[in-house]
C-alpha cells in the first residue's frame, strides 16, 4: 500500500510478516501523523510558498523575518543582501534561509561573510538557534589545513 513511501521496499514471505506482526503495529493515528509529514516534507520541498526552516528553528518570529525567505525560494540563484537595521534580527533571517536551503537540499555548502568582531557571534547563534556548525575561516584554520596538507604529500 505504501510501496513509493518505503526505503527499500522488498516483499515479505509469510513468515516475514509474523515476526514483523510480533513487534506490533503503530496506532493508526501515529501512523497517519508519519505519513503526513511525509508528505507534508515532499510538498515543502518544491513549493516554494511553503516553510519548513521556522519550525525546525529555536527562535521567536516576527512576520518581517520571513520576507527574505519568501524572496530567496522564489529567486532561481538566491543571491540577497540583507541590510536590516540593528537589532531587528538579519542573523535570523539568514539562518532561516540557509536552514531552508540545506533542507530541500540546494545548497551543501554555505560561507558567512561578516566583520571579524562579529564571527563569534553569528557562529554561536546559528549554532544554537538552527543547528548549523560553521568553521571559521581565520589564519590558524589556514594553518591547519596547510600543515594537514603536508602530511598528506609525504
Amino acid at each position: 500500500m505504501l510501496w513509493d513511501r518505503g526505503i527499500a521496499p522488498e516483499i515479505l514471505t509469510a513468515e516475514a510478516w509474523e515476526k514483523l506482526a510480533e513487534r506490533g503495529f503503530d496506532a493508526p493515528r501515529l501512523f497517519s501523523a508519519y505519513l503526513n509529514t511525509l508528505q507534508w516534507n515532499c510538498v515543502t520541498a518544491t513549493d516554494p510558498k511553503l516553510f519548513q526552516s521556522p519550525f525546525r528553528a529555536g527562535i521567536r518570529l516576527d512576520a518581517y523575518q520571513l520576507e527574505p525567505l519568501r524572496k530567496a525560494l522564489l529567486l532561481p540563484r538566491v543571491n540577497l543582501f540583507i541590510a536590516d537595521d540593528v537589532g531587528l534580527g538579519k542573523t535570523i533571517e539568514a539562518g532561516l534561509i540557509a536552514r531552508e536551503l540545506l533542507l530541500r537540499q540546494k545548497v551543501c555548502e554555505i560561507v558567512v561573510a561578516c566583520p571579524p568582531s562579529m564571527l563569534f557571534q553569528w557562529q554561536e547563534e546559528l549554532e544554537a538557534r538552527f543547528g548549523l556548525t560553521f568553521e571559521i575561516l581565520d589564519k590558524e584554520y589556514i594553518k591547519r589545513v596547510r600543515v594537514d596538507l603536508m602530511r598528506l604529500d609525504t
